[in-house]
């Protein structure tokens, strides 16, 4: 996994996304734990309208987006937190299953939408 887990814990880590098309935007990514998939939402959304959720199945394209886009991470701690709330609203802490309910409910609605259903 890059990174390793324990730079990325329970709930993903936030970045500044500092060049590219969405310079200036903050970034909540997190690791699916299993086949290399990852969720990034973007905020402000990219999109008026629509979510930024973003679903990337290569962790190497994550890592190539990372070092283009010059993710700055913020670090852990009351301005995480902060942002957090402000632009991502508040993930507290959730057990392993009613996360995995959020991100298949989550990946399903992202899907239908790009299917247009």
């Amino acid at each position: 996994m890059w990174l390793g887990e324990e730079f990325w814990g329970e709930q993903g880590r936030i970045a500044r996304i500092q060049a590219g098309p969405w310079a200036g935007r903050y970034a909540y990514i997190y690791p699916e734990h299993k086949d290399d998939w990852w969720v990034m939402v973007i905020d402000p959304s990219p999109k008026p309208d629509v979510p930024g959720d973003n679903y990337i199945d290569d962790g190497s394209y994550l890592e190539e987006l990372a070092r283009e886009w010059e993710f700055e991470w913020v670090p852990r701690g009351v301005e995480e937190e902060r942002l957090e709330q402000e632009h991502f609203g508040w993930r507290p802490l959730l057990s392993a299953e009613a996360l995995a309910r959020k991100r298949r409910s989550r990946k399903q609605r992202f899907l239908s939408w790009i299917h247009g259903r």
